[in-house]
């Protein structure tokens, strides 16, 4: 087995890698009624500890939403309510309720991110894997392409809704939930994509990338903040564009990737109380194209994912067909470790997987000791241990997440291939096409992960199944 590429800069320490690590493997059992090819399940015999509780993903490409309960071995496909462009999910306060955005729903030649605007959000029921649409009043600002979504401490669920340059205010502690909206026009801050809430106050903030149609190609970015308790709200100029990636730390710092100047930009208090008035930037870091963060509370660490998308996609032509990640290589590391605490560069890494090759990540979460990497073109999760940066674990979905008689996939690594047959998403290949789509005719791409969510919690449908035999030595 290929030893996993580490490679260490601006003083990071060194990490080593047992490049003679076997792995077992174990297919994840798939419940409920849709059956498709079931996801596989690796694990380094020699790993410190192997991933616990249960993980979330969006397959943007489906309107699928995949559950995968780590130690009963089971996974759960989710038929999501809404067709494709499903980016983003959280997991809400009590661990009951999965929310899930609907962004977008491609069409014909679309790019991703320039498909029918959504105006939703799904519901899925942790415990069932039912999902429904959420059960609140409309949206204030019509279809605008909600993205981020978080939750209170108080269960109340926040919705970036970036076309109209809002956050939606869902509130759930009633019979009847509320809606409201903050207006983040007057402040300068466009096109909020992602959002959090900061522990210990009543502030949120979202990056405002300024990628709206209109906007101008050169503005810089802001960090947008909101008061939910007095309903102000504020924009503090972020030094860079592209500010979208988005992590908060328990002390209340705030670390902003400005994906196209790369850097990350930190706002904290500086000793004094969390309020909107004493918000201001305190350290830059630089990093190249700094895309999502991930806070990790066990390691006290932040976690970026650097994805320079267009090299991804000239990457992906090199690869060759019926073998499609094996050629692929990337010398610069693509996930960088800091402390949260100094801000100083714990580690760097170019993160693969064993079976698929490098992992290029829209999506990051971090929980429970682990960094949890999801590709947009391998239909596989690699598993990082946050504090050695070893891949523990690795998930792999089926390419084509579809029943059995359609799941077989047609490798085409040349986007500009895809575009010229007018298929949905080309700007975001994910190296092939199904031969056939769950809902939406245009978008027939490989799976496309994103959204990643933990939880601690096995879920009711994963206890209930039958363990799975031990697992046997992968060939």
């Amino acid at each position: 087995m290929a030893m996993l590429s580490l490679m260490l800069i601006l003083g990071a320490r060194c990490v080593s890698v047992n490049a003679d690590a076997t792995w077992t493997r174990a297919n994840l059992r798939q419940m409920g009624p849709l059956k498709f090819v079931e996801p596989e399940l690796l694990l380094r015999s020699d790993a410190v500890r192997p991933p616990r509780g249960t993980l979330y993903l969006n397959d943007k490409s489906k309107g699928l939403g995949w559950l995968v309960a780590f130690e009963a071995h089971a996974s759960l496909a989710v038929e999501l309510p809404l067709p494709t462009g499903n980016h983003e999910s959280a997991i809400s306060p009590d661990g009951t309720t999965l929310a899930v955005p609907l962004y977008e729903t491609g069409r014909f030649n679309s790019t991703e991110g320039g498909g029918l605007e959504g105006d939703m959000v799904a519901a899925v029921d942790f415990n069932t894997g039912r999902a429904r649409v959420a059960n609140v009043p409309p949206s204030p600002v019509g279809a605008a392409k909600p993205h981020g979504t978080t939750w209170t401490a108080e269960g109340d669920m926040l919705v970036t809704y970036q076309l109209k340059n809002s956050i939606v205010h869902f509130g759930m502690q009633s019979a009847v939930p509320t809606v409201s909206h903050f207006d983040l026009n007057p402040t300068g801050c466009r096109t909020p994509h992602l959002v959090h809430v900061i522990p210990g106050s009543s502030l949120a903030v979202t990056g405002c990338r300024c990628t709206n149609p209109g906007d101008p190609r050169d503005c810089n970015g802001h960090l947008g903040v909101m008061d939910l308790a007095s309903g102000a709200v504020w924009a503090l100029p972020a030094g860079g564009r592209g500010s979208e990636g988005l992590a908060v730390t328990p002390a209340g710092e705030v670390w902003l990737g400005n994906l196209l100047d790369a850097s990350i930009t930190i706002f904290g208090f500086n000793g004094k109380p969390k309020k909107l008035e004493n918000l201001e930037q305190v350290h830059t870091i630089s990093v190249p194209f700094p895309l999502r963060l991930a806070y990790e509370p066990v390691t006290d660490t932040v976690a970026v994912a650097s994805l320079d998308l267009a090299a991804a996609l000239e990457r992906a032509k090199l690869r060759p067909n019926g073998k499609p990640w094996a050629a692929e290589t990337l010398e610069e590391p693509n996930l960088h470790v800091f402390a949260a605490g100094s801000r100083k560069l714990q580690g760097s890494v170019v993160v693969r997987t064993s079976r698929r090759g490098v992992v290029n990540m829209e999506g990051l979460h971090a929980a429970d000791g682990f960094i949890f990497a999801p590709g947009f073109d391998t239909a596989a999760v690699a598993v990082v241990n946050a504090d050695t940066l070893e891949v523990e674990a690795e998930v792999y979905f089926p390419f084509c997440s579809l029943p059995l008689a359609f799941s077989v996939p047609s490798f085409m690594s040349d986007w500009e291939v895809a575009r010229a047959e007018g298929q949905g998403g080309w700007n975001n290949w994910s190296g092939g096409s199904c031969p056939a789509t769950m809902r939406n005719p245009w978008d027939q791409r490989f799976t496309v992960l994103d959204g990643a969510t933990w939880s601690h919690s096995t879920p009711d449908w994963a206890k209930h199944s039958a363990q799975m035999s031990a697992p046997v030595i992968a060939v």
